[in-house]
């Protein structure tokens, strides 16, 4: 197979590349974001890492390029490519709700600091610092296709109590 050597080498480079082709789509790139081989870049970028990542580790850095890639689509003005990113979205957050995180250190239930929980949290701040909720309810540019894709991303924040009062206050209005 692949020596070491070679896996240290070049993989991190491989890695690099396939990211930064996945962060610098254009927006034409993102309006017809169907017609392109995500799902195979992201199945190559997990194997990749697989060569140097544990089992649950190679499947949080993949969610959270997917986590990028539905940022970048939700920001879009197309219904459809918002669509789409709410779909790339709600793959992390459903894994960080409903993996056991069984390969990695032993999990202590009732911990804070465990996998899951760690997973979660780092989640919750890049939805912070994106604005997720924002680009869910905003009131000019939301659907209800768009709202029905956030349950597992609003469970998460209410379990994590990281919801804030004008958060809340959002929520409210739109439904």
């Amino acid at each position: 197979m692949f020596t070491r050597n070679f896996v240290d080498t070049h993989f991190p480079r491989l890695i690099a590349a396939a990211k930064k082709r996945l962060q610098n789509m254009t927006s034409i790139e993102l309006k017809n974001i169907k017609k392109y081989p995500i799902a195979e870049i992201l199945s190559s970028l997990e194997f990749l890492y697989g060569r140097r990542l544990s089992n649950d580790d190679r499947k949080v850095a993949v969610h959270f390029i997917n986590l990028e890639i539905g940022i970048m689509c939700l920001k879009q003005p197309q219904l459809e490519c918002r669509i789409t990113g709410t779909k790339y979205i709600a793959e992390p957050f459903n894994f960080a709700r409903t993996h056991l995180f069984l390969n990695t250190e032993r999990v202590v239930i009732g911990s804070g600091d465990n996998p899951r929980s760690r997973f979660q949290k780092a989640l919750i701040q890049e939805a912070k610092a994106h604005d997720l909720l924002r680009l869910y309810y905003d009131k000019t540019a939301t659907h209800l296709e768009i709202i029905s894709r956030s349950v597992d991303l609003l469970k998460i924040l209410f379990m994590e109590k990281a919801m804030t009062l004008k958060e809340m206050i959002q929520l409210w209005e739109i439904a």
